[in-house]
């Protein structure tokens, strides 16, 4: 399907996961604003990890209200070993940028659009083939 005859539903939509087997996060530690966590393996080379990035406002003159965005990212690695054994890691990167005055169910709203577009069947060409026609 095109991206343009896609859809998003808005106004209260919930994403939920299910089927699967749970993988309960162990942490590796972080610092101010930062978390790492590792699930699916132990072993450094192998194992699945999600790095975590907290950033709160910064005052800055030329912006709208006098504040940077509050940024919230994630950044998921998964580890593919290829053929010749070499391992390669695939990747998805997610980050949320709000304004300081966006409401608890504004970013909700924006969570669940942002997971919409990250799982709808109708995007699986762009996600798979990257086609945007």
């Amino acid at each position: 399907m095109s991206i343009s005859a896609a859809s998003v539903n808005i106004d209260g939509a919930t994403v939920s996961a299910t089927g699967g087997t749970a993988s309960a996060f162990k942490s590796l530690g972080g610092s101010l604003g930062s978390k790492q966590v590792v699930f699916d393996g132990d072993n450094p080379l192998t194992r699945s990890s999600i790095y975590f990035n907290s950033s709160s406002e910064k005052a800055k003159v030329d912006a709208p209200n006098g504040y940077s965005q509050v940024r919230r990212s994630v950044k998921i690695k998964i580890p593919l070993i290829l053929d010749n054994g070499a391992t390669t890691y695939n990747t998805v990167v997610i980050q949320l940028a709000c304004d300081v005055e966006t409401s608890e169910s504004e970013i909700t709203e924006l969570q669940s659009i942002g997971a919409q577009v990250l799982v709808s069947s109708a995007l699986a060409d762009f996600w798979r083939a990257g086609s945007t026609e």
